[in-house]
C-alpha cells in the first residue's frame, strides 16, 4: 500500500530524515515511534504529499507521489486521512460541520447524503446524535478526538495516518482511543499508519512498530519482538531510561 524508499529531507542545515525506507502492506497497521523531535510528524506529512522530499521516493499503491504535481495528487489523497493531534476542529463549527466539513467542500454531495454519512460515523466513534450540534468547547479532550477520527473516517478512506492519537488525554480516556483505533481497523480494513511515543499504545494498536532514529528506521518488528529487543536505543526508548542500566 505504501512504500518509502530512501527518503531525505532537511530543513535549513538540519537533517530530519535521512535515507529512510519503510514498507506499509495492505490493511496493515503499522506504528512509527521514536522520541519528541525526531521527524515522526514530518514522515506522515510527506506520506500526504504536504511535503515535498529532498531525495527518495514514496509510493501510494504503485505511483510515485514525489513526481506528482497539485492536480495529480488530489485523487490520491482523497484515498487518505489525517487526524491531526489536536484534532484541528474548526471552533465555530458543530460537531455535525466538522465531520461532514470536507464531504461538503470537495466531494459536493447531497445534503442529505452528506447527514447520513455524518450520523454512521459518529455512531462508528461511539458519539450519539445528541452530540450533532455540539461545539468543540462543549467537548472533552476524548471528544474531541473521537471527531477527529469521525471526521477522517467519513471520507472512507483506504489510509488513516494517525498523528499521536494519544497524547493531551488521561491514561483511561487514552486506553478507549486505543481500543477505537484497532476496532475500526477491524470494521474498515482500513491500512493504518500511527506516530506515537506512547508504548502502551504502540503495543495495543499495532500490528509492527518500526522505530525511527537520527532519521532512519533502526528497527521494525512485531509488539512482542520489540518487547524483547536487544537493541540498546530501542530497549533504552521502549523502557524509557536515560541512559542503559548497568548490569
Amino acid at each position: 500500500m505504501i512504500k518509502i524508499e530512501n527518503l531525505s529531507k532537511s530543513f535549513n542545515s538540519l537533517r530530519v530524515l535521512n535515507n529512510l525506507s519503510l514498507t506499509i502492506k495492505e490493511g496493515e497497521t503499522k506504528v512509527i515511534i521514536g522520541r519528541s523531535g525526531c521527524g515522526k510528524s514530518v514522515l506522515l506529512k510527506h506520506i500526504m504529499g504536504l511535503i515535498k522530499p529532498d531525495e527518495g521516493s514514496i509510493f501510494i499503491e504503485g505511483r510515485d507521489i514525489t513526481k506528482l504535481n497539485e492536480e495529480e495528487l488530489k485523487p490520491i489523497r482523497m484515498k487518505m486521512a489525517l487526524v491531526f493531534q489536536g484534532g484541528a476542529l474548526f471552533d465555530s463549527l458543530t460537531v455535525a460541520e466538522n465531520v461532514g466539513f470536507v464531504l461538503k467542500e470537495h466531494y459536493r454531495l447531497p445534503k442529505e447524503e452528506i447527514s447520513k454519512r455524518v450520523s454512521e460515523a459518529l455512531s462508528l466513534v461511539e458519539l450519539d446524535r445528541w452530540a450533532e450540534e455540539l461545539l468543540p468547547n462543549q467537548l472533552s479532550g476524548g471528544m474531541k478526538k473521537r471527531v477527529a477520527i469521525a471526521r477522517a473516517i467519513c471520507m472512507r478512506p483506504k489510509i488513516i495516518l494517525y498523528d499521536e492519537p494519544t497524547t493531551g488525554i488521561d491514561p483511561v480516556t487514552a486506553d478507549s482511543i486505543n481500543n477505537l483505533i484497532r476496532n475500526l481497523h477491524d470494521k474498515l480494513k482500513v491500512t493504518s499508519v500511527v506516530v506515537t511515543h506512547d508504548m502502551r499504545s504502540a503495543y495495543k494498536i499495532a500490528d509492527t512498530i518500526a522505530m525511527l532514529h537520527a532519521g532512519r528506521i533502526i528497527y521494525e518488528g512485531s509488539p512482542s519482538e520489540i518487547q524483547n529487543t536487544k537493541d540498546p536505543i530501542v530497549f533504552q526508548f521502549i523502557n524509557g531510561f536515560s541512559k542503559m542500566p548497568i548490569n
